[in-house]
């Protein structure tokens, strides 16, 4: 065993453990491990932990995820959304199995291909072990993704990782290498669909450089000429292929997250999408970028030559349309095509300051058909509600990632949809919402406004956030089991607002003037023995947890006790 590498990785976990002593061993190496696993696909920490189903009856899985053009999907429910989605769809199924077993062992791939083999056996439903609820959460979501996606041509991708804290098998080992090449095999040969399908080993070495590279910034845009008027940032004409480039993984993967609206945002086969198509398919005398408005980048910093320039964390804040119909046709012609050479105009707007980059993409964004979902984390409210949490010592992720790129624990990062969520449970006490479709409250403006409004103390927002924080901590401790803590969560965290402020119905007032500190062990222990006979008498699953039933008869014994 490489004792060095082991010893360095035992130190890493144990510095990160310090920001979340709550989390038992087993489970914060799961969640490290996944961290590593998912680094290119930037999830925050809820939904790297919504991913993890470890718990007895896993089939050998601990995380468990399901990816659309670099969404996590999480339930059947966003599955079946899917189907808006048109063209360059890219469905990636990636699966951990991660011990903190100093070695890799034979049986543990055995048990992953049988399981596998049962995941891809689509019409199957007598598993060889009774799966818990988040494995079968997790098997339904992917069926349903896979089926609402089979008509329409997608690129398939299953990666399975096998993390332990062991030295990774060598090229000539005996045993574990063809196994692992055999769960490939019968991967492909369960589904036809998957075009590629890889089975990796995950060591002590392997982790350690994941966990001490830092997250990359800086990416390289070869210009042919460039302008940079003083202090107004850098004007550049790129060459499409070149532009290829700057937006491509090395995989050949868009780099969807230097999108600040995402590629799910992507208007498909459109009439404006269909003129650049043909604009590139058929090249005229005219330039490219005489007819097409070009790109605008925000950078917090671009420099060097005039042919090559470095620009750390780019945000492309406009001109998503062309970047994917151009993404497209490279992908399909390679970067030899005729209008590999033509010129794209590209804006480069530096600047670190916060408030400037918000007035940019609320700006650029506002000027095309991109819907406001996309750029409420520039709303006034967000940022104030960011500048707050610092007295909480939380950080408040209103753009996804920011914290986390900086090195902040993940424990004490809080993402805007984990805080509506928060909102919805303690205030508008909708914890089935909160549970299975917290998107509603990014919908519209309405079921926005019903959780952000300027009309609300703001302090009330970091009191609901912290308070959420001590009912997962608590129910992380072992008093919970794995499988029943995240359809609880919310159940409980109602029922706490209440006994906390000793209301019914507590006014938001109420809610904002208590002091999360006070909101003991016991009083959640009384939340949870409120919630989980209920819970647990109506069938203590998924559907339970995402029905309507539940929350109408803890409502109903709360409004006995008070």
């Amino acid at each position: 065993m490489s004792g060095n590498a082991l010893k360095v990785l035992n130190q890493i976990l144990a510095e990160q453990r310090k920001a979340a002593p709550d989390w038992p061993e087993s489970e914060f190496f799961e969640l490290f491990a996944a961290r590593q696993v998912l680094r290119s696909f930037s999830l925050d920490n809820e939904e790297l932990e919504a991913g993890l189903v470890d718990d007895s009856c896993d089939g050998g899985v601990d995380g468990f995820y399901v990816i659309v053009n670099g969404k996590l999907i999480r339930n059947a429910d966003e599955a079946k959304d899917l189907k808006l989605l048109k063209q360059n769809i890219i469905l990636d199924l990636v699966i951990v199995q991660a011990t903190t077993e100093d070695s890799f062992q034979l049986k543990r791939i055995i048990r992953l291909k049988d399981t596998i083999e049962e995941i891809f056996d689509l019409e199957r439903k007598d598993f060889s072990e009774p799966y818990n609820n988040a494995m079968l959460n997790a098997i339904d979501t992917f069926r349903t993704a896979h089926s609402v996606l089979l008509s329409k041509g997608f690129t398939f991708n299953a990666s399975v990782f096998y993390v332990s804290k062991g030295d990774t098998p060598g090229d000539d080992e005996k045993l574990l290498r063809p196994k692992g090449k055999a769960l490939e095999e019968a991967s492909k040969n369960a589904l036809p669909t998957i075009t590629k399908c890889s089975f990796e080993f995950m060591g002590a070495r392997e982790l350690v450089e994941l966990a001490t590279k830092p997250p990359k910034s800086r990416h390289q845009l070869v210009c042919v000429t460039t302008v940079s008027p003083k202090d107004a940032g850098i004007v550049a004409f790129v060459k499409l292929k070149d532009y290829f480039r700057f937006i491509t993984a090395e995989s050949g993967e868009l780099l969807d997250h230097i999108f600040d609206s995402n590629v799910r945002d992507y208007q498909g086969d459109v009439e404006v999408n269909r003129a650049i198509k043909d604009t590139l398919e058929h090249p005229g005398k005219a330039e490219f970028w005489w007819l097409n408005n070009g790109i605008t980048i925000l950078a917090s910093k671009a420099e060097g030559t005039h042919g090559d320039l470095a620009v750390e964390q780019p945000q492309i804040v406009n001109g998503l349309q062309t970047s994917q119909v151009i993404y497209e046709y490279f992908k399909q012609k390679g970067l030899s095509a005729e209008s590999g050479d033509r010129k794209l105009l590209v804006r480069i707007i530096e600047s670190q300051d916060s408030d400037i980059q918000d007035q940019v993409i609320e700006a650029t964004n506002s000027q095309t058909g991109i819907s406001p979902a996309s750029i409420w984390a520039t709303d006034p409210l967000q940022r104030n509600i960011e500048k707050l949490f610092g007295k909480y010592s939380l950080f408040y992720d209103r753009r996804k990632n920011y914290w986390r790129n900086k090195d902040v624990p993940l424990a004490k990062i809080v993402g805007i949809s984990e805080l509506a969520q928060a909102v919805a449970a303690i205030w508008l006490q909708e914890p089935d919402h909160a549970r299975a479709r917290p998107a509603r409250y990014f919908k519209d403006k309405d079921q926005y406004a019903r959780v952000f409004s300027k009309d609300y103390p703001i302090d009330f927002y970091p009191v609901c956030a912290s308070v959420k924080k001590k009912v997962a901590t608590y129910l992380r401790t072992g008093v919970v089991e794995r499988d029943h803590r995240t359809n609880l969560m919310f159940y409980v965290l109602m029922v706490v607002g209440c006994l906390s402020t000793k209301r019914f119905k507590p006014s938001i007032q109420e809610i904002t003037k208590q002091n999360p500190n006070n909101v003991k062990d016991e009083l959640i222990a009384q939340a949870v023995k409120i919630v989980r006979p209920i819970y647990d008498k109506l069938g203590a699953d998924d559907k339970v947890a995402k029905g309507a039933e539940l929350v109408v008869k803890v409502k109903e014994a709360l409004e006995k006790k008070f």
